[in-house]
């Protein structure tokens, strides 16, 4: 037996959107700063021994979604704003902190009118990509429907990690840098259950 899904989760923004007209020029405008990528993927599977007539069933899930757009606070800038995006992309970096980031703590007014824009295109926070996994077996004990079940689960079974955001405070020692995980780490879990 086996069964496949997949979803995007688009499709489901598309037709709220269809079914109000009014909100779709709102989400087309901030179209490029919304989370442009989200799916899910999901399948079962399940193997029988020749003897047995309950088998084995493997379950799993996969997931990706793009990530957030990156929320910037009031920022002293003298440079080219297309030079952010330039850089390693990594942990120590997201992101080109040499642009023309101002880092003096003396540079820093107290009252001003903001001019920088809260997002830019293309500087997005990290994507999330999970897959769970699940394995099980059901006995039946009696003719009167008493069951036991044996399941393994696995979540974030790859052990993937999910970067939190980088520091966004251009006067921090660790202004561009991803200090944190938004994600758990792999976790094991064994279930027995006894349904009568």
């Amino acid at each position: 037996m086996r069964s496949v899904s997949a979803c995007a989760a688009c499709c489901a923004l598309c037709s709220m959107l269809a079914a109000a007209p009014g909100r779709a020029q709102v989400q087309e405008a901030s179209g490029r700063f919304r989370i442009r990528v989200a799916s899910v993927m999901s399948g079962t599977e399940e193997y029988r021994i020749e003897r047995s007539p309950e088998g084995w069933q493997v379950s799993g899930m996969y997931i990706y979604q793009s990530g957030a757009p990156l929320a910037w606070q009031d920022v002293i800038f003298d440079g080219n704003p297309d030079d952010i995006r330039k850089g390693p992309r990594t942990v120590d970096r997201w992101f080109n902190v040499d642009a023309g980031f101002s880092r003096d703590p003396a540079t820093r007014p107290s009252y001003h009118y903001r001019t920088w824009p809260f997002y830019l295109p293309g500087l997005r926070r990290h994507a999330s990509n999970n897959v769970d996994l699940s394995v099980s077996k059901r006995w039946r004990l009696s003719e009167r429907g008493i069951e036991f079940q044996l399941r393994g689960d696995a979540l974030n079974a790859f052990n993937h990690p999910l970067f939190g955001a980088p520091d966004m405070n251009q006067f921090s020692a660790a202004f561009g840098q991803i200090t944190t995980t938004s994600n758990y780490p792999r976790q094991l879990q064994l279930v027995f259950r006894l349904s009568y």
